[in-house]
């Protein structure tokens, strides 16, 4: 019996939590989505322009930082790496939005 190295357990770990990672990050964006659809439905029907203007805004750009997280996430299952411009962009905004 082949006894597994660090390497190898740390690949697997990695792995997993990618795995783990894809599957909530595929749930945020379905919860993004329905979000979004539901604040533009209410800028249409209930509120005026000025009021919700903003909040649709803010949650179009949300909705678009989560999806680059989840294509850097992606990335880094097919090459093993993370392309470091696509991980600081999402966490600017996500500081200073």
């Amino acid at each position: 019996m082949k006894i597994p190295t660090m390497n190898n357990i740390f690949n697997l770990a990695i792995k997993v939590i990618v795995i783990i990672l894809t599957v909530f990050i595929i749930a945020v964006l379905f919860v993004g989505l329905i979000h979004t659809v539901w604040g533009i439905k209410e800028f249409l029907f209930t509120k005026s322009i000025g009021q919700s203007f903003n909040v649709i805004v803010v949650n179009i750009l949300t909705f678009l930082v989560i999806i680059e997280l989840f294509r850097s996430l992606l990335s880094y299952f097919e090459t093993h790496r993370f392309r470091l411009n696509t991980m600081i962009d999402p966490a600017i905004y996500l500081c200073y939005p």
